[in-house]
């Protein structure tokens, strides 16, 4: 852990994750703050699509103590993490969550100064005891990318489906609280779904684990899952690997969000390790849902970024 001096704050938004109104009224309020400070800006709207391009704004700073502000959910900050990691700029990466579960900022703090203007300023310009940093390790997937967690079964089929009505409606799907009613609702008309038996096999320290019939697996790089509700006692990413949890049944599952029904469901903690894939099934990466096809699978550690937190929550 450290601390930094901002050179250069660059705030990336994606205004798909949350309110409009509320993203422009923070940045204007915050950016009138930093700029007293002297500190250059610059404010980039960006689409989940838009990749590539991220990477290569990315790659054009060559200066250290750049800051790169993400402003949106779990995906935002995942999308700018592998940007400025393939880049090969070593510049910093905070967040202003403006998504629905925003595990990743409750993770290093900046969840709990959202709102509160001058808080958020001294964070980021290093002005305040809590403005802390620590480098947090980036997962490869085959050719996909993680920052908080991979799971595959029940929660990715609700993720699924809120997506699916999140692009046919998308004016509508702007605010936390309704996007969480949505998730609750998808949940209980998906009560069955989960993982058929024998459709996942995990390969750990050179032994096959078959997992039986299961609601859902979790691969887990941070604490906070779901929108905060706690996997663990202890801070993963810092030890550079991932928790491996097993979920058998929605009643096991509902532990996790009433209690620590994690501890039971704990498989392993490992580095690295493989997934055969028996028969196909739903999956999510940081709340980006995908199907995932027949076949095996590699999980292992890609690289390490820099990332500004606050509390020393990190």
């Amino acid at each position: 852990m450290g601390k930094i001096r901002t050179s250069k704050i660059i705030f990336v938004i994606n205004k798909k994750s949350g309110s409009s109104f509320l993203i422009d009224k923070l940045l204007l309020d915050l950016t009138d703050f930093i700029k007293k400070k002297y500190i250059n800006i610059e404010v980039v709207e960006i689409g989940l699509q838009e990749i590539e391009s991220l990477e290569k704004y990315c790659s054009q700073f060559d200066e250290k103590s750049v800051l790169f502000v993400a402003c949106g959910g779990d995906g935002t900050v995942t999308y700018l993490a592998e940007s400025i990691y393939k880049s090969t700029i070593e510049n910093y990466l905070t967040v202003i969550p403006f998504g629905t579960g925003n595990d990743f900022s409750r993770e290093i703090g900046t969840h709990d100064i959202k709102n509160n203007i001058e808080a958020l300023a001294k964070c980021f310009l290093g002005d305040d005891d809590h403005n802390m940093f620590c480098e947090i390790p980036l997962w490869s997937f085959n050719q996909k990318v993680f920052l908080n967690y991979l799971s595959i079964g029940y929660d990715a089929q609700v993720a699924s489906d809120f997506d699916r009505y999140r692009s046919s409606l998308p004016a509508f799907f702007n605010r936390p609280f309704f996007n969480k009613c949505i998730y609750g609702i998808s949940g209980f008309f998906n009560t069955l779904a989960g993982i058929k038996k024998d459709s996942i096999e995990l390969k750990l320290h050179e032994k096959i684990v078959s997992l039986g019939k299961l609601k859902l697996l979790i691969v887990s790089n941070i604490n906070s899952y779901a929108g905060g509700y706690r996997l663990g006692d202890e801070k993963v990413a810092l030890k550079n690997s991932l928790m491996i949890l097993k979920i058998p049944s929605l009643l096991s599952f509902a532990k996790i969000f009433f209690g620590n029904g994690w501890y039971k469901s704990k498989i392993e903690e490992i580095s690295d390790f493989e997934l055969k894939i028996n028969k196909n099934c739903y999956a999510q990466l940081d709340g980006e849902p995908f199907q995932m096809a027949v076949g095996k699978y590699e999980v292992k550690l890609l690289g390490k970024i820099l990332v500004l937190g606050w509390k020393n929550e990190i």
